[in-house]
């Protein structure tokens, strides 16, 4: 039993040693595309203060489409990360429930213990055993099991209460997943936009580019005309 719940634990802390590697991965992620959205953000926001110009707005446009497209990302990423949460979550979750009920099953056995014993009071364990030394020896192994007892009381106590905590850290992490995907229809509505406006734009730019060319032409054929 002792190996079993050794290789068990063994197994469980690997697992979420990997669960908790991957994780900190996706926040390093996180992290070093929110510093690089601070500085697009200073760019952009230093845009909309020039004048309002075909260059300017171009380089706008794309500022804000690169934004839009690091944030799709960012939510991508804490999407993932909140999955891995919840998946160490699980993990934590089985691994409690089994040493939940591996502790209920040596309080089995201490309790069996305890009535294989007999609950004769101490002056009839007197006249049982032989002499004092005999008496006392299972005396004082009655008592350190009834420690035994209290102590793996305590701790299915406390293992009861992590699970539960567990389980509502779970559903916590699941809305939060929940939150997170509404956000990123919202970030990608944006991006479309963004893209949208960049691709109107150039429409008008090319309009008013070709038109400029006719008169050009138009110009230089009276001028011919005139010559």
């Amino acid at each position: 039993l002792l190996g079993f719940l050794l290789f068990h634990f063994t197994i469980k802390d690997i697992k979420i040693d990997e669960l908790d590697s991957k994780i900190s991965d996706q926040q390093k992620q996180w992290q070093v595309l929110e510093d690089q959205k601070k500085e697009l953000d200073s760019f952009v926001k230093e845009k909309r203060t020039v004048a309002a110009n075909l260059e300017n707005q171009m380089a706008l446009l794309d500022g804000e489409i690169k934004f839009a497209e690091m944030e799709i990302k960012q939510t991508e990423i804490k999407l993932e990360q909140v999955s891995l949460e919840i998946e160490k979550l699980n993990t934590e979750i089985r691994g409690k429930g089994q040493d939940i009920t591996k502790q209920k099953e040596f309080l089995a056995s201490l309790f069996r213990e305890i009535y294989n014993s007999g609950s004769d009071d101490l002056l009839s364990n007197l006249l049982k055993n032989n002499n004092l030394s005999d008496f006392l020896t299972n005396y004082y192994s009655l008592e350190s099991v009834e420690g035994k007892i209290s102590s793996s009381v305590i701790s299915l106590k406390n293992s009861k209460e992590k699970l539960e905590w567990s389980r509502k850290e779970e559903i916590s992490k699941k809305a939060e997943i929940d939150t997170l995907k509404i956000g990123l229809v919202q970030e990608k509505e944006s991006l479309n936009s963004a893209r949208v406006s960049k691709k109107n734009l150039l429409t008008v730019t090319r309009g008013e580019q070709s038109r400029y060319e006719d008169l050009l032409k138009r110009v230089e054929a009276q001028r011919g005309e005139i010559l």
